[in-house]
């Protein structure tokens, strides 16, 4: 075997085995279940947020945009107005996807979301897709869909059944140990 052969063939190997890797772990984080309790310890920053912009651009593969303003910080730091962008969207009757669902977002609607703590290169924030909670009027009170699990709630149901109803402050007192 020639030395250029032998290093198209360890080259050809680490790539399978970085893909195998890639698979894996990738399925493991998806078969995890995670509490909105462990969620909040791994979020860099968890905020109640308005959606202010949805946009769809073609790069390719389509990515959506949504800007935010920030209501407010219950961890960690984050901007008076930010962005996230995910993979996936849909212009007219084209549609690309990630594999994942995107979050169903619309402008005006509040928000409770659970951001990591590392930025994309383009400086847009990378949310915890399956941590995002939709703030909904409920009489005179505000409360969060779906159910948050494995928090300690002052009052209602912290088991996560999506009867569960648990009121925006209640959801903030608990994420902030109050």
């Amino acid at each position: 075997m020639t030395v250029v052969s032998h290093s198209i063939a360890m080259r050809c190997l680490a790539l399978t085995l970085l893909f195998t890797a890639g698979a894996v772990s990738s399925q493991a984080q998806r078969t995890l279940p995670t509490t909105t309790a462990q969620a909040a310890q791994t979020a860099g920053a968890i905020v109640v947020a308005k959606v202010i912009d949805i946009r769809v651009r073609d790069a390719g593969w389509y990515w959506t945009d949504v800007e935010f303003q920030a209501l407010e910080v219950v961890k960690g730091t984050m901007p008076s107005r930010f962005r996230t962008s995910m993979l996936g969207g849909r212009i007219n009757d084209k549609e690309t996807r990630s594999g994942e669902p995107l979050p169903n977002f619309v402008p005006g609607q509040e928000v409770v979301l659970f951001v990591t703590p590392q930025q994309t290169d383009d400086g847009s924030f990378i949310l915890l897709r399956d941590h995002v909670y939709h703030v909904m009027a409920s009489g005179s009170a505000k409360t969060v869909h779906p159910a948050p699990t494995g928090l300690a709630l002052a009052v209602g149901d912290s088991r996560g059944s999506d009867t569960a109803v648990t009121r925006l402050d209640e959801f903030v007192n608990a994420l902030k140990g109050k």
